[in-house]
């Protein structure tokens, strides 16, 4: 058992973007990496708990839950650093907007506007030690940004709440802490040395040589 802590500090998120938004986005921003950036931007993030709905089962006794669903733990909640273009904002009104129609209120197709997205927990030295895939993610609520003069030496962050269906632990390579060093094995005694041992220049016990050639060892 690794010996040890986590620091909450150190994380991976990483969302790839689908087409129907990509495109609106690079309409409005360019052609840029905006995968990348938001990779980098995202300050704070969390691990989606799960659980099983139950319900009561009485035959006779006293009475015993019955599991009969599998849940997940609502929402999942990100908070972006915001840019001076307001693309951490800006990004997900458009992705909104390939989900819902602005102009005729028609919602899009499913498969056009959801996407899977990565969380991954690292240690110390940036491997990842658990990550989790979750699937049919798409964002569900972008958050109100408090203005305020009183903060002049603070900056905007940007909180998404992001619908998911369900995650799957992605199975890694547990990370070795320690790693084992084999010992380095004694030189083999040849000559003189051996004789006195009672071994051969190979290593091997005097006693599977033939007498008459032992004294050439």
């Amino acid at each position: 058992m690794h010996q040890g802590t986590l620091s909450p500090a150190r994380f991976e998120v990483e969302l790839k973007l689908p087409g129907a938004a990509l495109g609106r986005i690079r309409e409005v921003y360019g052609n840029k990496n905006w995968e990348h950036r938001l990779y980098f931007s995202c300050e704070t993030s969390n691990l989606p708990g799960r659980g099983v709905s139950t319900a009561p089962n009485r035959i006779y006794g006293p009475v015993r839950e019955m599991p009969h669903e599998r849940l997940y733990s609502g929402d999942l909640d990100l908070t972006f650093r915001m840019g001076r273009d307001m693309a951490e904002r800006r990004i997900f009104e458009l992705w909104m907007d390939s989900i819902v129609s602005k102009h005729s209120n028609d919602f899009m197709y499913f498969d056009d506007y959801k996407t899977n997205m990565m969380i991954s927990q690292l240690d110390k030295e940036n491997n990842k030690v658990y990550q989790m895939e979750l699937f049919d993610v798409y964002p569900k609520t972008i958050n109100p940004i408090e203005q305020s003069a009183a903060t002049t030496d603070d900056y905007i962050r940007q909180s998404i709440s992001f619908h998911f269906r369900k995650y799957e632990v992605v199975n890694i390579v547990e990370v070795e802490q320690a790693k084992f060093v084999p010992p380095t094995p004694e030189p083999i005694p040849s000559g003189y040395e051996a004789h006195k041992l009672g071994v051969d220049k190979f290593g091997k016990p005097m006693q599977s040589i033939p007498e008459k050639f032992r004294k050439w060892l």
